[in-house]
């Protein structure tokens, strides 16, 4: 399974390779979801509410099918909501540290 917060830019386009190979790094992913922030009703706060629901969903679905929960993020200087993100993850107890990976793209936007 592959979660993501249908940002324009990586988590989009990811899912969209996804979709066409079918696989990432070897590993099979059956599921794409897409959980996008609701701005109208949650305002500034939208993506970092959809970051925790994103959160919960995928340990909750791991856990059921007792899969390993990996969470990738690639901030950049301007990544609020990327590494408000990786930050709550790391602070799951459901997650344990191995789990997280940071990836830091070289992007400056």
């Amino acid at each position: 399974m592959f979660y993501h917060g249908d940002a324009k830019g990586i988590d989009r386009y990811i899912a969209c390779l996804l979709e066409l190979n079918n696989s990432m790094k070897g590993l099979e992913v059956t599921e794409i979801i897409a959980i996008p922030a609701n701005w109208k009703k949650h305002g500034k706060e939208g993506g970092f509410i959809r970051n925790r629901e994103m959160l919960s969903q995928a340990v909750e679905r791991g856990v059921e099918l007792g899969k390993l929960v990996r969470v990738l993020g690639y901030p950049t200087q301007v990544s609020k909501g990327t590494m408000d993100c990786l930050r709550a993850a790391q602070a799951m107890p459901e997650l344990e540290p191995k789990h997280i990976e940071f990836h830091l793209s070289k992007l400056t936007s």
